[in-house]
């Protein structure tokens, strides 16, 4: 009887980190959209970049380097955002209890890493400006964008173990 129960607990545990997972999934999701239009909307409202596209007399060379660092910067923002569409999707679905293996969690983790790099980016960006209300609002996107991403391997693990844990006994 005390078995029942305690593997009862442990499905009740399952769901709830399932729930967890597909809401940090949908936040991962979100995130990406937010920074595909954060870099666009920086991209095209910063003086540097309008004053450099409202040159007319720049030469060839001058227009090719434009035009590739706006290529570079669209591919890499496509990136972005697929790397985070990806993510959610996964974490969606291993909350629905749907398994794809191991590799969108090392994705996961991996991104994660590149989260908190971009911490020494925003905290750079600080330091140079004193644009404070910028800043907090940096801070705060990046700071739970990466608290959604520990959350999805936080209870991508779990869910693991408390599966494992159901099916062998």
């Amino acid at each position: 009887m005390e078995e029942a129960s305690y593997n009862g607990k442990r499905k009740i545990e399952l769901r709830r980190l399932g729930s967890y997972l597909k809401y940090a999934g949908r936040a991962v999701f979100f995130f990406g959209i937010w920074d595909a239009i954060k870099t666009v909307i920086t991209m095209f409202l910063n003086p540097i970049v309008l004053g450099i596209q409202q040159k007319s007399d720049m030469n060839a060379e001058e227009q090719l380097t434009q035009v590739l660092s706006f290529a570079v910067l669209g591919i890499v923002l496509w990136i972005n955002i697929l790397i985070r569409f990806y993510i959610g999707r996964w974490a969606i679905k291993e909350g629905n209890g749907e398994r794809k293996g191991l590799f969108p969690l090392l994705v996961t983790c991996v991104y994660l890493v590149i989260v908190m790099v971009s911490f020494v980016g925003v905290l750079k960006g600080f330091l140079e400006t004193a644009n404070m209300e910028s800043f907090l609002i940096s801070f705060i996107i990046e700071l739970t964008s990466a608290l959604a991403l520990i959350i999805i391997v936080v209870c991508s693990w779990r869910v693991r173990y408390l599966e494992h844990k159901v099916y062998t006994h």
